[in-house]
């Protein structure tokens, strides 16, 4: 009786034990919801079109910074406030659930990476309410597109028109400047610097010239002057030495030499009247030659200054023109660059149902196992024939 009796109390022990992890596993199958993961993909290309429309790769830390970046702007606020605000996403009661700070719960929830450090960024998340999971992943993927992706291509686009008139305004800026370099070369017989400043350099040299004959004219005048003031200072002092009755060829000697004395006097003041009148013609030439190079000189000048900004405008219109370039090539890659592949799907109907199944069935095995177990030895023991 005493053997019987203890194979009973085990008997029950195990039944008791069996029972429990059945209901217990039965409890969990019921009361443990299933997780159901949604993911979306959206493609990072690692190339860029060159200006002789080939691609060329990116550099890998580059892209590498580039991506860890769009990662974060995932989870950034501008996104995560603009998925909530849509109506049929803060309505869920996957959000709900969460209404007293949904943005960090959502940031927390989101897992973005790259698989295999594709060029591929995969953003998913983890939900109870699989339809609840799929619209979200798909408004959060939706709203980065939208404020991340299309803003940064708008403001791209922006800058570029802005850069376009700029380009624009200079080119018809630098057309001007040519205009008034060719009106200026008409005014003054050449657009040329250098040969503005040859010009001028002849200009000069022929006014020295001039200047060197007025001063030639001038030293000539002052000897002339000399000698005429010397020839009427001997007729004035010819010493009178004549006899009461002179000889009559006396008096023609000195009759001869007073005559060559006047006609010595007549040809310097002839000669002072002929250098006078060179003098100032000369005079006259010098102020015109003078007039000619002052104006030369400004015109040298002027030409000189207006090349000078023709170049520099000529070199902005160039620099704006690569800039101008350049941008129009990062707009092309804004706009392959980054591309939705498809909406948010579920990666199996059953979530993580299956680890579940697999947990659960173990469970409700052992406590089969345990419940049969449990009624055999609660069942005593056959007596032998002898007994």
């Amino acid at each position: 009786m005493a053997g019987s009796s203890r194979w009973q109390r085990w008997g029950n022990v195990l039944i008791t034990a069996g029972a429990l992890l059945l209901v217990a596993a039965a409890l969990a199958w019921f009361l443990l919801p299933v997780r159901y993961e949604a993911f979306a993909l959206v493609q990072m290309s690692g190339t860029q079109p060159s200006v002789l429309d080939e691609e060329e790769r990116v550099d890998k830390e580059a892209f590498d910074r580039f991506k860890r970046t769009q990662e974060q702007l995932v989870l950034s606020n501008p996104v995560l406030h603009s998925v909530l605000r849509d109506p049929g996403i803060s309505r869920l009661e996957t959000i709900e659930a969460h209404e007293e700070d949904p943005a960090s719960w959502l940031r927390d929830e989101l897992t973005v990476e790259y698989p295999g450090n594709a060029e591929l960024m995969r953003i998913s998340m983890y939900g109870t309410r699989p339809g609840d999971t799929v619209k979200i992943v798909n408004a959060v993927v939706d709203s980065y597109i939208e404020e991340i992706v299309e803003k940064n291509k708008n403001e791209q686009l922006a800058r570029n028109d802005e850069l376009r008139r700029a380009f624009e305004q200079h080119a018809a800026k630098h057309t001007a400047l040519m205009k008034t370099l060719q009106t200026l070369a008409a005014v003054h017989g050449t657009q040329d610097s250098q040969e503005a400043q040859i010009k001028k350099r002849v200009a000069t040299e022929q006014l020295d010239s001039l200047l060197a004959r007025a001063r030639e004219i001038a030293g000539r005048l002052d000897r002339n002057e000399l000698e005429i003031h010397v020839e009427k200072a001997l007729e004035a002092k010819a010493p009178e030495t004549r006899t009461a009755d002179p000889p009559a060829e006396e008096e023609a000697e000195k009759a001869e030499d007073k005559t060559a004395n006047i006609s010595s006097l007549r040809r310097l003041e002839v000669e002072r009247q002929f250098l006078e009148e060179k003098r100032a013609e000369l005079a006259k030439q010098i102020k015109a030659q003078s007039d000619s190079l002052a104006k030369l000189r400004d015109s040298a000048a002027e030409v000189t200054a207006l090349q000078e900004e023709v170049e520099q405008s000529r070199l902005l219109k160039l620099e704006l023109a690569a800039k101008l370039d350049r941008a129009d090539l990062e707009e092309r890659l804004a706009a392959d660059r980054i591309n939705k592949l498809d909406d948010a799907i579920l990666e199996n109907s059953e979530g993580d149902a299956v680890p579940r199944y697999a947990i659960l069935g173990s469970v409700a095995a052992l406590g089969l196992a345990l419940l049969v177990t449990g009624i055999v030895f609660h069942r005593p023991p056959r007596r032998s024939a002898g007994d």
